[in-house]
């Protein structure tokens, strides 16, 4: 069973210090937990994702044999 990412603007890459920083571009972000069709995975999220796994998943991850796609739901 896969587990639900949060797609919000607080997990997002193109959040800067509370500005969009993509398709909203300069738009101070007045809701975080909108959801938006431009999300991307931030690395901060990621990790935070990551560091629920087993070690030995989080190190096929990091060398490219696995994906997140594995055990989250991205889509």
């Amino acid at each position: 069973m896969t587990k639900i990412v949060d797609k919000s603007c607080k997990t997002c890459e193109f959040n800067y210090d509370g500005k969009c920083v993509d398709y909203y571009y300069g738009s101070v972000i007045e809701d975080f937990d909108s959801h938006r069709t431009c999300w991307s995975i931030g690395a901060d999220y990621f990790n935070e994702l990551l560091k629920t796994l087993p070690e030995r998943t989080q190190e096929e991850i990091k060398r490219g044999f696995k994906n997140l796609n594995n055990f989250y739901e991205i889509n």
